[in-house]
């Protein structure tokens, strides 16, 4: 689990890799099939039988704080990995720090860990999530505005089952701050599109929805 939280981590791209491995100035085929095994890497450590030998490659220490991970991965492992490069020097005595930022988040008896983007780095928009948020309104403006008469003609026009618009038409009534954040892709990462359509009754009140969607309240 710590290498899956490891690779979804917003710092473990492209960029870092290169300065991990003192790569730049590296030819562009060669850095190419170099980034190409970092990406396979990745595939091969979620099946659990190859996860154990890998990791006792590359992993110094790993420690656990209340809401974070720190991770140290040895270079020289890390280098042989993806390069091949078995000769050590000097810099590969070096370890390459990671923190992985997390929360726990508690739904009911369940808990869920969840990685939280470092600061600077903001996830990209999610736009299912963003179309819903959008659809709803546009929704509430036809039926607010006499375009359309009834929900039964907006599915008929626009080829939705009525179900689905009534459930979601809720939605245009979000807290314009969660909206925003939505659009901007700051929304917490457990609330996604499948979630919001499942989320049953919403209050009207901002503070309650704030509460229930994982915002702060």
């Amino acid at each position: 689990m710590i290498a899956k939280f490891a690779i979804k981590y917003p710092e473990l791209n492209r960029d870092k890799t290169i300065e991990a491995l003192h790569l730049t100035g590296t030819a562009p085929d060669r850095l190419r099939d170099i980034l190409h095994r970092a990406a396979a890497v990745a595939e091969e450590l979620k099946e659990k039988q190859s996860e154990r030998r890998t990791l006792r490659n590359l992993l110094h220490r790993v420690t656990i704080h209340a809401d974070s991970i720190h991770i140290e991965i040895q270079r020289l492992g890390l280098d042989t990995l993806l390069t091949g490069n078995t000769i050590p020097d000097a810099a590969h005595s070096e370890l390459i720090d990671v923190t992985v930022h997390i929360a726990l988040r508690r739904r009911g008896v369940e808990a869920k860990l969840i990685v939280r983007a470092a600061q600077g780095n903001a996830a990209a928009p999610d736009r299912n999530l963003i179309t819903l948020v959008a659809q709803a309104h546009g929704w509430f403006d036809r039926l607010a505005t006499g375009e359309s008469a009834s929900i039964q003609e907006i599915a008929r026009r626009d080829g939705v089952d009525a179900s689905d618009i009534g459930r979601n038409l809720q939605l245009a009534f979000l807290a314009p701050d969660i909206v925003e954040s939505i659009l901007a892709g700051h929304q917490p990462t457990e609330l996604t599109a499948a979630r919001l359509r499942r989320i049953g009754s919403l209050p009207f009140e901002w503070e309650r929805q704030r509460r229930l969607l994982g915002f702060p309240a």
